[in-house]
């Protein structure tokens, strides 16, 4: 597909008529490498006979996969075979008797293969070959195993034809290959048909009644040009050839698998191909994009939307799945699509084990499977043109609406408010952090004091635990405890909770009161009115903490690394002017490592 290409020149007629052409020019060529190879009897006779022997009972010390190379010989290659090893020339075309390689398989002074002589109807085979001039048309150079795939490209000179028929260097080829099996060209193709033809190559849709009268009615000798330009320019163009893209990487707009869960974004990476292909983006921006284009540096959203070649694997999302099994699958499906797509090899092959005729080893394939095993899958934000014009709207509406609120806030002043504020310059209702005198807990789980008044969790976080903080308070009213859940890089994604996702169930928060001086008894819980957090879990709130049900409890997930905080408000103020000695109980009966980690009470 011209990616590369500029939509309007010669260059892209040349280019597209190739394409029109290309299946046909295909298998001319490959018909005309064929005819060339079967045309040679002696060649065809050494690939079936005298071939397979050799693989079969003399590579294994011949060759260049040996250990070691007996005798200095080489039979894997033309040239090598020629050459002979270090008893001389091995074959001297047309003359067996002077040839040492059929006295070896006679065992007639020397012995191949050593272990038994191979029977008769092959020995003659072998001396068959040989007075036919030992024909062997493998390839010269280290590795004779050359497949065609493997050898460099040439130019082959178009087949000199007389006659007026070509138009070009191809139609040559396939006038040769006609005039080889004997059948005349067709005809030159009508005008309509022309016409039908390139709507569906280069569109996939049919001309209009419009499109025809105009093409057949012009008298503009660059009439057909104008067409292929115009068609190269619509965006059926991508829609067109982009789906052979498709294809090859594996898009789909769901997961596949029993649940078959819907990708509703998928389309943006199929749209982008599309894009692609209408604005003639150069082939390896094309590829580095997609194989890569997060990667880029200050990566715009629709590199990072090319990537999406990636995210085309099968995901199962079934109940139950292996994650890390079906994260190797995708891998190696990643793996063998890009060898597929870009270097046109089925290197899926060589998943299991080398295999002698391939170029590519299984140590070199999971060195490429390497490159993408450490790929991570997460959801990026890739709005459209359009998503942020809409949401540009939105929030200058949304400003427009408010500002008056946000006026007469900022204008409303009254005595309470005044008083409110002043309040809290004087210190009047300030969070004042409790000091513990003991610490306690119930599964082992050690709790010490810091500087600031914070309180760590150290130890075993193996079984669910409750926390008992007694203090004693010079305060004379309260209304309220605050708890805060404060972040700690000790702790598993900074915590505040101990689990490894740095998360915490609090089941329960409990408050006992007495008076100071008694320092014996837990005293009368205090009843709780209300709860509020800045932030709660879903299904997690922090009111579930009022009430002992270990069933339930307040978390922060996926909020976790960040400090947090909670207020219980009591349903009636503690008031005692000798002051008050306070017990808080923290619960976690949820989750066997879900306690606390780093907290503090005021």
């Amino acid at each position: 597909m011209p990616f590369n290409a500029p939509v309007r020149n010669a260059g892209i007629r040349r280019t597209i008529c190739i394409l029109l052409s290309i299946s046909l020019f295909a298998f001319t060529a490959s018909a005309n490498v064929s005819a060339a190879e079967e045309a040679s009897v002696e060649a065809k006779f050494f690939r079936d006979r005298i071939e397979p022997v050799l693989q079969r009972h003399c590579f294994g010390c011949h060759s260049a996969r040996a250990e070691s190379v007996k005798g200095g010989l080489r039979l894997d290659a033309a040239d090598q075979l020629r050459r002979g090893g270090e008893s001389g020339v091995v074959i001297v075309p047309g003359v067996p008797a002077e040839s040492l390689l059929l006295s070896a398989l006679r065992h007639d002074g020397l012995e191949m293969p050593p272990e038994r002589r191979l029977p008769p109807n092959v020995v003659a085979d072998f001396e068959k070959w040989i007075l036919a001039d030992a024909i062997d048309p493998r390839g010269d150079g280290e590795d004779g195993r050359q497949h065609w795939a493997w050898r460099p490209v040439n130019r082959s000179a178009p087949p000199q034809i007389d006659s007026a028929w070509p138009r070009n260097e191809i139609d040559q080829f396939i006038l040769s290959r006609l005039h080889h099996e004997k059948i005349n060209p067709s005809p030159r193709a009508e005008r309509t048909t022309l016409l039908r033809r390139l709507f569906l190559d280069l569109t996939g849709l049919p001309p209009s009644h419009e499109d025809a009268t105009a093409f057949l009615n012009s008298l503009d000798q660059n009439a057909y040009e104008d067409v292929v330009d115009r068609l190269l320019e619509s965006r059926h163009y991508g829609e067109r050839w982009g789906r052979y893209w498709l294809d090859m990487a594996r898009y789909a707009d769901s997961n596949g698998y029993e649940a078959d869960r819907v990708r509703p974004h998928a389309w943006r990476w199929r749209n982008w191909v599309i894009d692609s292909l209408n604005a003639d983006l150069p082939f390896d921006r094309f590829t580095i994009q997609q194989i890569a284009g997060d990667l880029l540096p200050n990566a715009s959203t629709d590199q990072r939307v090319a990537t999406g070649f990636h995210r085309n694997t099968l995901v199962n999302t079934e109940g139950g799945v292996d994650r890390e099994e079906d994260r190797v699958k995708r891998t190696v499906d990643r793996t063998n699509t890009v060898a597929k797509v870009w270097l046109g090899l089925t290197l899926g092959c060589c998943q299991c084990h080398s295999h002698k005729y391939d170029p590519i080893s299984q140590n070199e394939y999971y060195q490429f499977y390497a490159f993408f095993n450490s790929l991570q899958e997460p959801l990026i934000p890739a709005p459209t043109a359009l998503d942020l014009e809409e949401h540009s709207r939105k929030v200058t509406r949304f400003a427009a609406e408010h500002q008056p609120y946000l006026d007469a806030i900022a204008d409303y002043r009254s005595a309470e408010m005044t008083g409110w504020e002043q309040s809290l310059s004087t210190g009047g209702h300030q969070w004042q952090t409790l000091i513990p005198d003991r610490l306690t807990t119930a599964a082992g789980i050690s709790l010490k004091l810091a500087d600031d008044g914070a309180i760590n969790a150290y130890g075993p976080n193996n079984e669910v635990d409750t926390y008992t903080v007694d203090a004693t308070t010079s305060l004379t009213r309260i209304t309220a405890v605050r708890l805060e859940a404060l972040a700690d890089d000790r702790l598993g994604a900074n915590g505040p909770g101990l689990a490894s996702n740095g998360n915490f169930v609090l089941t329960a928060f409990r408050l006992f009161e007495g008076p100071a001086d008694d320092s014996q008894e837990m005293g009368d819980r205090v009843e709780l009115a209300a709860a509020r957090a800045d932030f709660s879990q879903s299904n997690r709130d922090i009111t579930s903490a009022l009430v002992d049900n270990a069933d339930s409890g307040w978390a922060i997930h996926p909020r976790t690394g960040m400090n947090h905080a909670a207020v219980f408000t009591l349903a009636e103020p503690i008031e005692n002017k000798a002051g008050t000695r306070l017990t808080v109980e923290l619960a976690h009966l949820r989750h066997a490592d879900h306690n606390l980690g780093r907290f503090r009470l005021r």
